[in-house]
């Protein structure tokens, strides 16, 4: 059987909803047993959003080896490739109610942002860039820290703090604030800390009141 095949056969299985858990476990074994070199053409084979459909249960066990396999896979794509093929799919996952999901996006679209050209596309995706600020109002703190970060290394460049100023994320910030103290420590704290880094970021900011 080719790769080509075994992935076919595999993504058939998710399909069935009383397959997915063992599909999953397979897919997940299959990656990591595999020599190097062969894990990203099997990768480019599987169509991820089916693994994605598998995180829309209330299965923890099955959520967690869906998070497993989507890590596996997507940090087996080139630099952007996540977000472009699997945007929508990313985005959605950042309002999963399990917190495990959340991090795994978060963690994938962190790799990327330290790319100056991805950065600059990823900025123009208004909508993910709003998901990504309303995960710093996360109860889960691994959440909350990740997201933080992920927007500091945005806001120390001048397209990322140009649309951290912007109308649009300074409303979501807003409403991130009103949750609790916490929270809005939590977004003073990003304010802050992207100050520290850039003069520029810092006048941006100021002039964003």
């Amino acid at each position: 059987m080719t790769s080509k095949e075994w992935c076919a056969d595999r993504l058939s299985k998710l399909l069935n909803e009383e397959l997915r858990i063992s599909t999953l476990n397979e897919i997940k074994d299959h990656l990591q047993s595999i020599p190097s070199h062969e894990v990203k053409p099997t990768v480019n084979c599987l169509d991820l959003p089916l693994v994605f459909d598998c995180l829309n249960n209330t299965n923890t066990e099955q959520i967690d080896l869906a998070c497993d396999v989507l890590s596996l896979c997507l940090e087996n794509l080139n630099i952007g490739e996540s977000a472009s093929r699997y945007g929508v799919s990313l985005e959605r996952a950042l309002s999963h109610p399990y917190p495990a999901v959340k991090l795994m996006v978060l963690k994938e679209l962190e790799r990327n942002v330290r790319n100056d050209d991805v950065l600059v596309d990823f900025c123009k995706r208004m909508s993910l860039l709003e998901s990504i600020i309303r995960c710093v109002g996360c109860e889960d703190l691994a959440v909350a820290s990740k997201s933080s970060h992920i927007l500091n290394i945005l806001g120390c460049s001048d397209i990322g703090i140009n649309q951290l100023t912007s109308c649009n994320s300074i409303k979501v910030f807003h409403e991130v604030q009103s949750m609790d103290e916490i929270k809005r420590l939590r977004v003073f704290e990003v304010f802050i800390n992207i100050s520290k880094e850039s003069r520029i970021s810092f006048q941006c900011l100021n002039a964003a009141g």
